[in-house]
């Protein structure tokens, strides 16, 4: 057995709505927001003084093209007497690295990706909801944030932050001088306790994502350090099909080697504004 380090990653894309499709043709995703229309009340036998066409918006998903390789961007070769004699299926192990990379750089994208040449990230072109005002955030400030999100959203919302943000966050104490910070009383989908902060009467599941900034607590620094919201309404990532591993026993045959890499397509974009919203350090 390999002795692996390891390092959490991905909490955002793993709470998004996601789908995989055979093929990377550009794919339209219908949007729609009818939130400011309602029916009218109308006399008998009259025609009604006003109404709305319902008018469909729509976010476009491409395939970026993802790839894992070594040094230069060469396909990783590898000596075929290694394959042979290792004690571990060097094969799938490699494999497994190769597409954890893959997974890392996709993680990082659906939190931060410009949306130019890569996927749109959760974050991109949004401004945060300034929570801090002196030295830290108070209670107070994590029940406007959750009543800033309409309730149409909440079942379903979590908080997305890193581990540092979380930290300072469970210290937090509510009106009763009782630690905001429970463990336990969520279950994630493995049966495993969640991670949880009471806030306004709420149990709300704490994702942690190493991409997110340390919270901030100066003056001036305005970096986006946290989300909060639902996010398989407000976000789509779009996989093409699953991860390949290319196999190349030709090109480097004379020196006995063995060349791999691993490639993937997938993409990522906001879809519905109104279902999450971002958490700032302050900055006045």
């Amino acid at each position: 057995k390999v002795q692996e380090r390891i390092k959490t990653f991905g909490g955002v894309k793993r709470n998004v709505n996601s789908i995989t499709t055979a093929g990377g043709n550009p794919l339209p995703m219908p949007t729609d927001d009818d939130t400011a229309n309602e029916a009218t009340v109308t006399a008998e036998n009259t025609t009604p003084a006003s109404g709305a066409d319902v008018v469909l918006g729509q976010v476009q998903l491409g395939a970026y093209e993802y790839t894992a390789s070594g040094t230069g961007g060469n396909a990783l070769a590898v000596p075929l007497a290694l394959i042979q004699d290792s004690a571990i299926d060097f094969e799938a192990y490699l494999a497994k690295r190769l597409g954890t990379r893959i997974g890392r750089k996709q993680a990082r994208d659906a939190v931060t990706g410009t949306g130019t040449g890569q996927p749109q990230g959760l974050l991109q072109g949004l401004t945060g909801r300034e929570l801090i005002a002196g030295t830290g955030v108070a209670y107070a400030d994590l029940v406007n944030l959750v009543t800033s999100i309409d309730e149409a959203y909440w079942e379903g919302a979590k908080l997305y932050m890193n581990r540092a943000s979380f930290g300072a966050l469970a210290q937090i104490e509510d009106g009763a001088s009782q630690l905001i910070f429970k463990n336990g009383s969520m279950i994630g989908p493995s049966g495993e306790p969640v991670p949880a902060l009471w806030i306004g009467g709420m149990l709300i599941p704490v994702v942690l994502d190493s991409t997110f900034d340390d919270i901030t607590l100066t003056n001036g620094a305005d970096n986006i350090w946290g989300a909060f919201g639902n996010l398989i309404e407000g976000y789509i990532w779009r996989d093409v099909k699953a991860i390949e591993v290319l196999v190349n026993p030709f090109t480097s045959a004379n020196k006995r080697q063995i060349e791999y890499s691993a490639w993937a397509r997938a993409d990522g974009r906001q879809t519905i504004a109104a279902a999450y919203g971002t958490i700032a350090g302050f900055t006045t």
